[in-house]
């Protein structure tokens, strides 16, 4: 019988019952299902400090009591990752700055990538932007835990067969040194992920790869009509194009708005823009430097920040820069948005659009010269109303006509003052996969936010998160 192993950690609700959910389908696809509940390591109630405490083992045992009363060959291991403590791997790793942790292995586990990820979700800020003296204890203690993760499950898989690994995205710490230890013992690992509104996906691949997601895209655009499928792809970035308000997140109370002025001329007069710019749209820094390897790729540049001074510095004298930060930062920490604000005051080529601004960023993108960006979604779209995209990163639409991946300063100065052939409507793979795919359904639980979440009619942590719980 073929023996799939789920490793779940502590984590948001929406993860656990989705581990549940995954549990049950396999199941009853014929496979032997073992639950490896971690989160026992040593240091680990240390480093969440009660963000997830061992009180959400309450629910989660009750879940699976409640799932193993359907009888299904599903059971239980919670006690693989116990280490004594003086057996427990210590991690004491000098740096110079919190993006060199990016370099540092444990022997091909990428476990310096993985805790930045980590350290990024917990602090909820763009941790490469700390001080390294002030996050160092903390980052060796994550270290020290995912490295004792990364290695028992290595022993583990070792002795014990094993036909598939699941884990939840892959790329934080724990989960990402299961994901390692599952490489190095030549175990096939899949990567299940929640898509808010649409349902679950699980993967071979990280969602964070860009091959991988590429591939999906090109097979979701090659079924059914492709008449249909153009027609689709159209309308969902004529939306968009149109629309004028959006929220900052999937589930978010927060609306933002944003003025639409159609001619161009009165567009750049209202908002005191020359006729000739570039701009750059700034994606939230945390998520970009909290995603894996494979959205990152090896660019000259360790963020976006130094791409863009860097980027003013080689400016010519004539150019301007329209620097537009993204909406969403309107929920970020103000570490995170000052620095912005900072960079923008010190640079007369710069005209500023800070989180708040009510500018339209479709009309900013249309007007604009080019368009620089890493990887993000206006990127797809500028692309859609014939501006080219440079990028300082990869991006799901970097096959599109009119798309530069950028390598250098000297090549990104070359592709603004170069002629580049937009083919508008190359992007519309990549737009279509927006507008139409859907996560497989869930069957046994329903969720409106990673907090709010019932499985099979029952809220589970009512009374532990009550301040997220249903009214």
């Amino acid at each position: 019988m073929s023996v799939c192993r789920i490793f779940a950690f502590r984590s948001h609700p929406i993860q656990l019952e989705l581990l549940f959910e995954l549990a049950i389908s396999n199941a009853q696809e014929g496979h032997k299902v073992i639950i490896h509940w971690g989160g026992e390591d040593v240091f680990f109630n240390d480093i969440y400090k009660g963000r997830i405490s061992n009180l959400w083992g309450r629910p989660f045992y009750r879940m699976y009591s409640k799932v193993r009363e359907k009888g299904l060959d599903i059971s239980l291991d919670d006690v693989w990752l116990k280490t004594r403590f003086d057996a427990h791997p210590i991690i004491d790793a000098q740096a110079d700055s919190v993006f060199d942790y990016y370099n540092l292995k444990f022997e091909e586990y990428e476990m310096g990538t993985a805790a930045i990820s980590s350290c990024t979700d917990i602090f909820g800020v763009d941790v490469t932007a700390l001080e390294v003296n002030d996050v160092k204890a903390f980052f060796n203690m994550v270290m020290s835990s995912n490295v004792n993760v990364n290695q028992t499950a290595k022993k583990f898989l070792r002795k014990n067969h094993t036909d598939k690994v699941l884990v939840f995205n892959g790329r934080f710490g724990a989960e990402a040194a299961v994901a390692d230890a599952a490489k190095s013992c030549s175990v096939p690992c899949f990567f299940y992920e929640w898509i808010a509104n649409t349902g679950y996906i699980c993967w071979p691949f990280q969602i964070h790869n860009i091959r991988g997601v590429r591939g999906v895209i090109a097979d979701f655009w090659a079924t059914g009509s492709q008449r249909q499928n153009t027609e689709t792809a159209r309308a969902w970035l004529d939306e968009r194009r149109k629309s004028t308000s959006f929220k900052l997140w999937e589930n978010s109370d927060t609306q933002t708005s944003f003025e639409k002025i159609e001619d161009r001329t009165a567009f750049l007069a209202v908002n005191k823009l020359p006729n000739n710019y570039f701009v750059f749209f700034q994606s939230s820094d945390d998520e970009v430097n909290g995603v894996s390897a494979f959205a990152r790729g090896v660019f000259p540049w360790k963020s976006q920040l130094e791409f863009v001074e860097n980027l003013v510095r080689a400016l010519p004298d004539d150019a301007t820069l329209v620097l537009r930060l993204h909406p969403n930062m309107q929920d970020k920490k103000e570490i995170d948005t000052q620095r912005w604000h900072r960079l923008a005051s010190r640079f007369d080529k710069i005209i500023f659009f800070d989180e708040r601004s009510t500018i339209d960023s479709y009309s900013l993108s249309e007007h604009a010269a080019k368009v620089l960006c890493f990887g993000s979604t206006i990127g797809g779209e500028a692309l859609y109303l014939g501006t080219p995209v440079l990028s300082g990163s990869r991006a799901y639409y970097e096959d599109a006509q009119g798309y530069v991946e950028l390598q250098s300063y000297r090549h990104t100065i070359e592709s603004l003052y170069s002629k580049i052939e937009v083919q508008q409507d190359s992007v519309l793979p990549w737009a279509y996969f927006r507008a139409a795919f859907t996560g497989i359904e869930p069957g046994s639980f329903v969720a409106t936010g990673k907090y709010d979440v019932e499985f099979e009619g029952v809220n589970y942590w009512k009374g532990i998160l009550t301040n997220r719980s249903k009214k």
